[in-house]
């Protein structure tokens, strides 16, 4: 739409119109930048599962002992504490032996019930930790469950399942 009005405006001022209209195009910018959550600002949220990145790989299998590794992966400044770590397993052959598992680094005793349960203090990004089964049947199935309170109060719990070579 074209405008019939004239600037009537001294060369290097600013007239009136002109504030008003920059005012009105500028406005919108500044509504939507205040209509940004906080959090979109910062660095960043917490992933929903703080133990999103900790993994459970086979380390090593020599036919008579399996030995998984965990590698805890952590948010900056997340710590885990009363920490659960849940194996359980399944035999491949019913008539198979049950395997004894257990925890070399935090000195548990092995156990060998088919859902075996450690517990250790805390835990922080960087620990690793094997959880050894000896004498497992080939293709038994294991799921490793790690829980605990994140150092935010966060009640956290994580399954990795797999199968033994």
């Amino acid at each position: 739409m074209a405008s019939n009005v004239v600037d009537q405006t001294a060369p290097g001022e600013m007239s009136r119109r002109r504030v008003l209209i920059g005012t009105a195009w500028a406005t919108p910018a500044v509504v939507v930048g205040l209509a940004a959550p906080p959090a979109a600002a910062s660095g960043g949220t917490p992933p929903a599962d703080p133990l999103s990145d900790t993994t459970v790989t086979l380390l090593s299998s020599n036919g008579q002992a399996d030995v998984l590794r965990a590698s805890i992966v952590l948010p900056a400044g997340v710590t885990l504490s009363g920490v659960t770590v849940l194996v359980t397993w399944t035999k491949s052959t019913a008539n198979g032996p049950n395997p004894y598992v257990w925890i070399p680094a935090w000195s548990t005793p092995q156990r060998s019930t088919g859902s075996d349960s450690f517990t250790r203090a805390s835990l922080a990004t960087g620990d690793l930790f094997d959880i050894e089964f000896f004498k497992a049947a080939p293709n038994s199935g294991y799921t490793v469950t790690i829980t605990g309170t994140t150092s935010g109060g966060q009640q956290v719990s994580r399954a990795f399942p797999g199968i033994l070579p």
